[in-house]
């Protein structure tokens, strides 16, 4: 639900991000003029990240531990073995 709910907020933050301020900016004379407006990329962004997690919400997808067996466990004795900030200590 929570991400259902994410996905409608960023869509319609895309939806309704307002324009003019960034139209309104001013621009450098020497450079040639952007091929597509930043608030335009903001907007797809936005509309793209809206699908993705529209899709996970549709789909139902959860995060799952992963057993046990399949865990890092730490740091190995190599490491240990091998670790110069502690060697004095061993030693």
């Amino acid at each position: 639900m929570a991400v259902a709910a994410a996905a409608v907020v960023l869509a319609l933050a895309a939806a309704l991000t307002p324009t003019a301020w960034y139209d309104a900016l001013p621009r450098q004379p020497e450079l040639p003029p952007l091929p597509v407006s930043g608030v335009l990329l903001l907007r797809i962004l936005l509309f793209a990240e809206a699908i993705v997690l529209g899709a996970v919400a549709v789909v139902g997808w959860r995060m799952r531990r992963l057993p046990d067996a399949s865990r890092y466990g730490g740091r190995s004795n190599w490491e240990e073995e091998h670790d110069l900030a502690h060697r004095e200590d061993r030693e």
